[in-house]
This record gives C-alpha cells, sequence and structure tokens, in this order.
C-alpha cells in the first residue's frame, strides 16, 4: 500500500458505513490495479501470466474509486433506530 493514503478522508467519506461495507470498500480498492491492468487489451494468456506479476501497490485513487462503486448499505434512519435500542436495552 501506498503511504500517501489519506486515512482520514477514507474516515470522513464511510461515516455510517457497516463493518462489512468498510470491508468491500477495501476489497474493491485491492481489484483496482489488476483491473486496471485488464483494460490494456490482454488476451487470456496474457491475463494467467499477469496473476503471478501483480504486485502494484494501492493507492489513494483506488479508495476514491472504491468509494464511488461502494455505498453504505445500512440507512441513517436505522442507525439511530439502533442507537436508540442500545439506549434502552444495550446494557441488560
Amino acid at each position: 500500500m501506498d503511504s500517501n493514503i489519506d486515512w482520514k478522508h477514507i474516515t470522513k467519506h464511510t461515516q455510517g458505513y457497516s463493518g462489512a461495507d468498510i470491508a468491500n470498500v477495501c476489497r474493491e480498492a485491492s481489484l483496482m490495479p489488476f483491473r486496471k491492468l485488464l483494460m490494456k487489451d490482454k488476451d487470456i494468456e496474457e491475463i494467467v501470466k499477469m496473476e503471478s506479476q501483480v504486485d502494484v501497490p494501492l493507492i489513494m485513487e483506488d479508495f476514491i474509486q472504491a468509494l464511488k462503486n461502494i455505498s453504505k448499505s445500512v440507512s441513517g434512519e436505522f442507525l439511530l433506530k439502533h442507537e436508540k435500542w442500545m439506549k434502552a436495552y444495550g446494557n441488560i
């Protein structure tokens, strides 16, 4: 992973995301370097050879693109209901 990842930007843009949503963002970002290589008109033999050669660090742009592709799966309304329930019953 590139050392210039702006984690504050990522955390700001994942407010309200569930743990599974954030895992999906990370998974999506991790596939970006491979997708970029596939866009270069490769035939199937070249793609198979590339699998062992893909060692490209994730960059901030990979996360930005992943955030465009993955949105939160839980609504703000549900989060408020959950918070209210936790205050009422969460310490039992």
